[in-house]
């Protein structure tokens, strides 16, 4: 199926460097990228009124100091350095691919 665009000269530059630089037509590269920019199938993914879902990266909050219990600044500054140090070993085991051992726990 053929359809004309009318696009910015210098996205069409861009698109023309890019399929040089893959060794393909503007063509090819264009309806990629429209492929990867769209959901895999637009006519049943869309909401309400033909609103598109976003999906958004989970943020991964600290946690909340418990509510019932009454801490002092000093036991709630404690707290949240032993909250924010065990998302630190989190964070390193992700990293790195293995779990963090403290020789200090044994």
């Amino acid at each position: 199926m053929q359809k004309t665009l009318d696009l910015p000269e210098e996205l069409v530059r861009r698109l023309e460097r890019r399929a040089a630089h893959d060794g393909r037509t503007p063509e090819q590269v264009a309806a990629d990228l429209l492929a990867a920019g769209l959901p895999p199938d637009a006519a049943a993914s869309t909401g309400p009124a033909g609103i598109v879902p976003k999906h958004l990266p989970l943020i991964k909050a600290r946690p909340a100091a418990p509510a019932d219990v009454k801490m002092s600044g000093q036991a709630s500054a404690d707290w949240l350095k032993d909250v924010d140090l065990q998302l630190e070993v989190e964070r390193y085991e992700k990293a790195f691919g293995h779990q963090h051992v403290d020789r200090a726990d044994r």
